[in-house]
């Protein structure tokens, strides 16, 4: 690829979407939606040539963030890489290190030094174990001490959902 024009028609195409203008934010994005949302591992790879050439570094540093949480753990930082500015980067590990303890914990529970994470981890991590962590231990912790009350609420109607089907 040798542009972001280039990749925009090439993905476009991938994706079964029209390009009137490349320049254009608003047109790219729903592109990226298209093949970020996809199963087309060609779709996938085409958005991964993109990135360098993506002159939007908040739509740049989006694409990235969901790409995150579909790769593999070893793939993560490929996909870091693709950013350029140093403060995205800087968000996009930590996001990187947010999965790897949201994973742990949905499949080990709360086990010894994973607790912390919990505590320390941003409103992000705490809010998407709130939504699908099945640990009562840490959805009662989200439920008194999550950091906001919408990690709260959610914490609270996941273990009701959680007890409602183990009543079942």
């Amino acid at each position: 690829m040798k542009s972001l024009a280039e990749g925009i028609r090439a993905l476009a195409d991938l994706v079964g979407k029209e390009i009137v203008d490349y320049r254009d934010e608003h047109e790219r994005w729903p592109i990226y939606l298209d093949a970020l949302n996809g199963d087309d591992p060609r779709a996938k790879r085409a958005l991964f040539e993109i990135m360098p050439w993506e002159t939007d570094e908040h739509i740049h540093l989006s694409v990235v963030l969901h790409m995150l949480e579909q790769v593999s753990r070893n793939e993560r930082p490929t996909w870091v890489e693709r950013l350029s500015d140093e403060c995205s980067i800087q968000y996009a590990r930590a996001r990187a290190d947010d999965i790897v303890a949201m994973e742990t914990i949905l499949t080990e529970g709360l086990a010894d030094g994973v607790e912390q994470a919990l505590e320390t981890g941003s409103n992000w991590l705490q809010l998407h174990l709130a939504k699908r962590s099945e640990c009562l231990r840490a959805l009662e912790e989200l439920s008194t001490s999550g950091r906001t009350k919408r990690i709260r609420r959610t914490a609270k109607e996941q273990i009701a959902k959680l007890r409602d089907s183990m009543s079942e």
